[in-house]
């Protein structure tokens, strides 16, 4: 770090607010949407947002011409809930609910909008964070906390080579996330076009070999974690394709718990879960062990792609039967079993599946790339964040 670089109160150089409450009775079911931290999140994990609160267009005019709205180049952080996840703004119309959601405007002057984005992802901040939130049982940070924060600035040219630097990376992760998104809209539209018309007069244990459930290993012995097998959760089912999980289990966890072996390319379903997690579907691309919450649905692989994308769309459709059949409102392997499929000819199915498999391959692709980029950025952040990488000369 040269002697340039200094420390600031990031309210010296950032504009930090929230937004203008908006009531319950002025939420609309469309419109300009609303978000919160959990649209915030799913949008920082590369997830589109499930947005559900709306208000009116002329709610929306007035507010921005009596007051001042998020612009292209804002930060939005969330302050309640999952604390200090950062979103950098790209597009201006939508609001954000008071509360859960902190508003950032750089000082151009003096600090790059990008720079407060990265820097914001960084440990140095999350250790802020961790050590200024305030309250016992739900965490959260104030406007006056945030304003507290304590940043280190090198000049604004090295600033804006370090976001040169890490911008590209997060373009490229951009970039795989939209092609893999491209591909699956493909594979849904020609799923739709050859068997949109079918009789749902099959079921999906027609197709598959097996549909089964899993378990979770002891907790608190540690003994069965961290080990050499992936272990999906169904929180984790947010995602179309699944790559990698959060967890993993050792061989002892294996043995002493129900959980069971997924396959790469299995279709697997949240059978349970908190808001809008029961029903969601995905693609495993990895082998995993997975907990009770999740329906694994294993077939030959000219089925997988069939499959998948049948129980992929029919989300609500999933989320009915559940809370139709299901004293808990969850759903059960018997249910996916009977879970209703069109009835179709394997040498269309084949069709299909050829045409889908070459789509996978390269959404694979894509999501292990995007794997690598993001250590790759997790590695160069702290160091280039911390002046220990002097980019004062690197041409970008």
């Amino acid at each position: 770090m040269t002697s340039e670089w200094r420390n600031v109160l990031l309210g010296s150089v950032c504009k930090v607010s929230s937004s203008k409450r908006i009531f319950a009775k002025e939420y609309r079911t469309n419109g300009i949407p609303f978000y919160r931290g959990k649209e915030i999140v799913e949008k920082h994990n590369g997830h589109k947002a499930s947005t559900e609160l709306f208000i009116s267009k002329e709610k929306y005019d007035e507010i921005k011409h009596k007051y001042d709205t998020p612009k292209i180049g804002d930060v939005l952080l969330t302050s309640v809930g999952t604390l200090g996840v950062p979103w950098y703004v790209t597009e201006t119309d939508f609001y954000f609910k008071d509360g859960n959601l902190t508003w950032l405007r750089a000082d151009s002057e003096y600090l790059d909008s990008k720079f407060l984005y990265l820097w914001l992802n960084s440990t140095f901040a999350k250790i802020q964070i961790d050590k200024m939130c305030i309250g016992s049982t739900q965490k959260a940070l104030t406007i006056d906390t945030i304003t507290k924060f304590i940043i280190t600035l090198p000049p604004l040219h090295e600033q804006q080579r370090i976001v040169a630097i890490l911008w590209s990376i997060k373009d490229r992760i951009a970039l795989n996330t939209a092609i893999n998104e491209k591909l699956e809209q493909l594979i849904a539209a020609y799923y739709k076009e050859l068997f949109g018309n079918c009789d749902y007069t099959a079921k999906i244990s027609d197709y598959a070999g097996r549909v089964f459930s899993g378990g979770t290993p002891t907790t608190s012995n540690e003994r069965y974690w961290n080990g050499g097998y992936n272990w999906l959760s169904s929180g984790e089912t947010c995602q179309k394709f699944i790559v990698d999980t959060e967890k993993t289990i050792t061989q002892k966890g294996i043995d002493n718990s129900s959980t069971r072996l997924a396959s790469k390319y299995d279709t697997v379903i949240a059978s349970a879960g908190q808001g809008h997690t029961r029903g969601q579907t995905s693609m495993l691309l990895t082998n995993s062990y997975v907990n009770q919450s999740i329906i694994a649905v294993h077939s030959e692989k000219v089925y997988a792609p069939f499959i998948y994308w049948n129980l992929c769309g029919r989300y609500e459709e999933l989320r009915v039967i559940s809370n139709y059949n299901s004293i808990r409102g969850s759903l059960t392997t018997k249910m996916i079993s009977s879970f209703s499929a069109p009835k179709a000819d394997i040498s269309v199915i084949s069709q299909f599946s050829e045409f889908a498999w070459a789509a996978i391959h390269e959404i694979e692709n894509n999501c292990n790339e995007n794997i690598r980029l993001t250590a790759l950025r997790d590695t160069l952040l702290p160091k280039l964040m911390s002046g220990e990488i002097d980019v004062s000369n690197v041409q970008v």
